[in-house]
């Protein structure tokens, strides 16, 4: 049995997902929800020479994603073949759905055993669900030291455990369309932190937010072909977008002017001053200055692409995570892009990152 667990144990971490406390057979639901003991999860017991069915939960995360299905299914295809010990069976329910079919199988004592990819928010939603892996760990002598141990720890839940590990850490970057800065003559943007941005007179400056801020108004562009520095440029008739803190909320818009919380050490509400600032320049590139798409613009057609603004091909520049830049994200654009360095607010350069288990 003892190889029979760590094969096990590996696969969940092969996967990066987390394990539920109580998984139950592939086959008829348990009529106990009781966790078991942490030595290992709750999995069916087959007759002599049958696998062990370990049910994978998919939906919480990007996984219910069309463009990942060939993915994963390649993967339980692999490690399936790969032993004839474990039988891995994939389960994918769409995302707007998985919260309730997770919560409903877990009620009825027929949990999964693995569930991911998952975010923050996803796990959260679960809490107390989740397997303690730092008994296995320690136990099988999983060796960590390939990983940060600041993101090990950001695994570590108070009065839960560890409860993954690091599997899917995607820092945020500038993306930036070099068709569109081709046509605008502007250079591109420095590709490493700390460099300085190199304008169109040679001119170095300092890769902080008020130069982005002006390559983003020379990038946003009215029906007349005038940009947003123009004192002839109509905000009525955009047709082209310099900038777009893409696919994010309100503490991500502020984390791009620098780290913070909405609750303080004392567990006080609160609210950064440089969240503020952040917030009130994005106010401003929507209403003021014209460089943000605001709701309105959001939804235009020319802003349409398979993967949001940026792919439409009529947006200068994005910040966002680095798993947006995989095919069934970004889509098969027909423009050229790259990635550069992010910005400095105040001297400080801060890239938020997205933290899957």
């Amino acid at each position: 049995m003892r190889s029979l667990k760590l094969l096990t144990i590996v696969a969940a971490l092969m996967v990066g997902v987390l394990w539920v406390a109580g998984c139950a057979p592939a086959a008829a639901p348990s009529a106990s929800t009781e966790a078991p003991s942490v030595e290992a999860p709750s999995v069916a017991q087959p007759a002599t020479g049958e696998r062990v069915k370990v049910r994978w939960f998919v939906g919480l995360g990007a996984g219910s994603d069309e463009g990942t299905f060939a993915p994963q299914n390649a993967f339980v295809e692999r490690f399936n073949a790969s032993q004839d010990k474990i039988e891995l069976v994939l389960e994918i329910v769409a995302n707007n759905a998985a919260y309730d079919t997770l919560a409903t199988q877990i009620a009825a004592g027929n949990a999964p055993c693995v569930v991911g990819p998952v975010g923050i928010r996803g796990r959260d939603s679960f809490k107390g669900a989740w397997l303690d892996l730092q008994p296995l760990i320690d136990k099988y002598n999983y060796d960590l030291s390939d990983f940060d141990p600041s993101l090990v720890e950001f695994y570590q839940v108070k009065e839960e455990g560890q409860l993954g590990i690091p599997f899917a850490i995607f820092p945020s970057f500038v993306l930036y369309n070099k068709d569109l800065f081709d046509e605008a003559g502007l250079p591109y943007p420095p590709t490493r932190h700390g460099e300085p941005y190199v304008d169109e007179n040679g001119v170095e400056r300092d890769w902080n937010i008020e130069t982005l801020t002006e390559l983003a108004k020379k990038l946003t562009v009215d029906a007349n072909g005038n940009d947003a520095t123009s004192p002839d440029f109509d905000p009525e008739n955009i047709v082209q977008f310099g900038w777009m803190n893409q696919w994010t909320d309100p503490r991500g818009v502020g984390t791009f002017f620098g780290a913070g919380s909405l609750v303080d050490e004392n567990g006080n509400a609160q609210i950064p001053e440089h969240w503020k600032a952040a917030w009130k320049w994005t106010y401003d590139g929507w209403w003021k200055d014209w460089f943000i798409p605001n709701g309105p613009y959001s939804g235009a057609d020319f802003l349409q692409g398979p993967g949001g603004p940026f792919s439409s091909g009529n947006m200068g520049m994005i910040h966002i995570h680095l798993w947006y830049v995989a095919p069934w994200a970004l889509g098969n654009v027909d423009f050229d892009w790259n990635i550069a360095a992010t910005p400095n607010y105040r001297g400080t350069i801060t890239a938020k990152m997205h933290a899957d288990t």
